[in-house]
């Protein structure tokens, strides 16, 4: 049985539908399977300062519509995959923000991702990590580039080393100069893209989602960068040549694959044992 720490957005971990008036850190015992087990152990800021310091961090943030079951066991599935193929990482912590807990509130799952990529950014605030790295996943990249947004200042520097965003749930062009989430982009030092056309998900519910969302303009084609990458593909040559592109085409074919492919991982180990050229901004997986 191994533990795992939490940062919380929710307003009780077990709600998948309210966002907290501030972010709660607790830890979180779990059972061989990786479920939870037992009530959660708080945890005082002050403490997750002191025992992240120095320390090389991976920070997760989970996608729409997962319960604490279903975070848990996918955290520690991936805690367990990487620590097979590589020791780089000290800590692994999770997010959990409240994605919601039905498939047909993607709206009000939008705004929370939102209102929790705020709370986000305060939380990174406390930790003192070494190294820290990010890896989302599909409407948890809205959370994470929502919180480096936030942490943007003028001439201010990278504070994710690697940012891995699997199955980006939002638009394929938000990540342009002067987009949406442009300037988050500069607060890592890398950022690794894996896109899937095959990933149905992205393909048929995110551009209905998309188009239900409050002041979605309906003449405009919503095509997610986690689906075919981001697009006008040139500009990002050459404004951000630290935005690397992953081609998973012959790898995914399911919106949560990304956890259960070996290759996924051994790519990973290759990124941390700094066996790509630096110069290097498109893969295939």
């Amino acid at each position: 049985m191994k533990n795992l720490i939490l940062i919380s957005a929710r307003k009780n971990l077990r709600n998948d539908d309210e966002v907290a008036g501030k972010v709660k850190y607790r830890n979180i015992k779990l059972d061989q399977n990786g479920m939870p087990k037992g009530g959660p152990s708080r945890i005082m800021p002050i403490d997750l300062h002191a025992q992240t310091q120095g320390k090389n961090i991976l920070l997760l943030v989970h996608g729409y519509n997962n319960r604490l079951q279903k975070l848990c066991n996918s955290y520690s599935l991936i805690r367990k995959e990487i620590a097979s193929k590589t020791s780089e990482y000290d800590m692994v912590i999770g997010f959990a923000w409240p994605g919601g807990g039905h498939k047909v509130d993607y709206m009000e799952a939008k705004e929370r991702a939102d209102e929790s990529g705020n709370l986000l950014s305060h939380a990174l605030r406390h930790l003192q990590p070494g190294k820290l790295d990010l890896m989302t996943h599909s409407l948890g990249a809205r959370v994470g580039l929502i919180a480096l947004d936030r942490l943007h200042r003028p001439n201010s520097s990278p504070i994710v080393r690697n940012h891995f965003c699997t199955a980006a749930a939002v638009d394929d062009d938000n990540i342009q100069k002067g987009e949406k989430f442009y300037k988050a982009t500069k607060m890592a030092e890398k950022m690794y893209l894996f896109h899937s056309k095959f990933d149905p998900v992205l393909e048929k519910a995110y551009p209905a989602g998309e188009r239900a969302s409050k002041g979605a303009n309906i003449f405009k084609k919503d095509t997610a960068l986690g689906l075919t990458g981001p697009d006008p593909l040139l500009p990002i040559i050459k404004h951000s040549p630290h935005v690397k592109i992953v081609n998973c085409n012959s790898l995914i074919s399911s919106h949560g694959g990304y956890k259960r492919a070996p290759k996924f991982y051994s790519f990973l180990a290759n990124v941390l044992n700094g066996n790509h050229s630096p110069m290097d901004q498109f893969f295939q997986l």
